[in-house]
């Protein structure tokens, strides 16, 4: 069975010459079907093929246009055996833009020089993010709030590598992807950690974005943030929203921590003599530290306004 492709040319697999019409009338559009309504049949039947290759919707509005011209003589599935009206009245109701190699070419020079263009353009922003960084924290508390900050990413280290170390102990992958934790209250700790974390370090994030715009926090203030900072300074009222919202599910997920802390006390039921499953101690001591050390670090390395 003859297959579409060669109804666009009747060379398969070759390549038209350069000057051929192949290459001429692939500027072929929706824009000026006037103009290109005057081609040579040939030329017409050629754009038709190539549309019916390029899109199965098209393929069927062919078979249904073909079905309404049974007096064309030879296979009607073929453009060639259709006359000028009825590749015409085909590619008026189902115009399809074909594409122009020149411009194809132009795209692809301008998405690589884009793409040259883009690393520089980010090395540019990193930088002036961190100069305004060190523009707004370049004085004695903002000393000590980098200082708090370098101590609550340190933190945040800790509590990942107890979970890693934990996980790669204690934690095998028995049951295909889920870890089976043999310690008891490991998936409450390893859930709560983990969760603290992710969010931990989305709110310290967005918090050192916000202070290199000029934003500030402060106790006595904490009603007015969003006027002090998004009507005053222009700083986007999304961060500031984002910071707040993720410093309350912070406290929020603090409580959860005590919780499951104080619950963690279950697995000691029974006395020592008689613990099949002991508590993870790693996680349970290191969730303490996080428990202790949050109000503190949260409160130093927030309010940065008088």
């Amino acid at each position: 069975m003859q297959s579409t492709y060669t109804y666009l040319h009747p060379n398969v697999g070759k390549l038209p010459e350069a000057n051929s019409w192949f290459w001429k009338e692939r500027s072929w559009d929706t824009e000026n079907f006037n103009a290109k309504a005057n081609l040579p049949q040939a030329n017409l039947a050629a754009a038709v093929a190539q549309a019916i290759i390029a899109s199965p919707a098209l393929q069927d509005a062919w078979n249904k246009h073909c079905m309404s011209r049974m007096s064309v003589q030879g296979d009607p599935k073929n453009p060639r055996n259709h006359d000028r009206q009825s590749l015409q009245d085909f590619l008026k109701k189902n115009p399809y833009p074909v594409s122009d190699l020149g411009k194809d070419t132009e795209f692809a020079n301008e998405a690589i020089e884009e793409r040259k263009g883009l690393l520089p353009h980010v090395t540019n922003e990193l930088k002036t993010r961190a100069n305004d960084l060190i523009k707004h924290t370049s004085h004695d508390h903002g000393y000590f709030i980098c200082v708090v900050w370098a101590a609550e990413i340190l933190v945040l280290l800790v509590i990942f590598m107890a979970m890693f170390i934990e996980l790669w102990s204690s934690c095998p992958l028995e049951l295909g992807i889920w870890p089976a934790c043999r310690l008891c209250y490991s998936y409450n700790f390893l859930s709560f950690l983990g969760i603290w974390v992710i969010v931990y370090f989305l709110n310290l994030f967005v918090f050192g974005l916000l202070v290199a715009a000029g934003f500030t926090f402060s106790a006595s203030r904490i009603s007015l943030t969003l006027q002090d900072n998004c009507r005053d300074k222009n700083i986007p009222s999304a961060g500031v929203k984002f910071f707040i919202v993720s410093l309350i599910a912070l406290a929020i997920w603090w409580i959860v921590g005590l919780s499951v802390l104080m619950n963690s006390n279950q697995c000691l039921r029974g006395g020592h003599l008689f613990i099949r499953n002991p508590r993870s101690e790693l996680l349970w001591w290191t969730t303490l530290l996080t428990l202790i050390t949050a109000p503190i670090l949260l409160t130093f390395g927030r309010l940065n306004g008088k």
